[in-house]
């Protein structure tokens, strides 16, 4: 559920700042916004999409408990950007599903979007746990009673 909540919300910054960042001129992560095929529309500057997809891997961080919830998450969202683009081919292009899911499945933001929001998500649990463990090879040895 988190997955699909995150993916929605991600999905939604992306199409309510792409107007925001149209001026940088950093690259375009095509096929980015699903049903929004006017030429030049369904890209959006690389900036963003690392911005929001980081966003989404920090929130997904703080309400994870253990990384096997992040593995979920990962794949929630592959299939969220999976099953959007797919629905974009095969409505906007006119394309069948099947034919569209195979396209889908080579469109790089379909990708890009999990794999940025997960290795967030990670690296933040590790650093948040590495910060909190004692020091380690501080062990002093235990004194003999005499």
């Amino acid at each position: 559920m988190l997955a699909l909540v995150c993916a929605i919300a991600a999905t939604g910054l992306l199409y309510l700042l792409r107007p925001m960042m149209s001026g940088f001129d950093d690259g375009i992560v095509s096929d980015a916004l699903p049903l929004d095929e006017l030429p030049g529309h369904a890209g959006v500057s690389i900036l963003l999409f690392v911005i929001v997809w980081a966003a989404v891997g920090l929130w997904a961080a703080s309400a994870a408990k253990r990384h096997r919830a992040l593995v979920a998450f990962a794949v929630g969202l592959w299939f969220w950007e999976l099953a959007g683009t797919t629905v974009s081919l095969a409505v906007v292009r006119q394309e069948a599903v099947l034919r569209g899911a195979f396209a889908a499945a080579t469109v790089a933001a379909v990708y890009l979007a999990p794999l940025i929001a997960v290795t967030v998500a990670i690296s933040t649990k590790r650093f948040h746990a590495a910060r909190h463990q004692p020091p380690r090879g501080l062990d002093l040895p235990a004194s003999s009673p005499r």
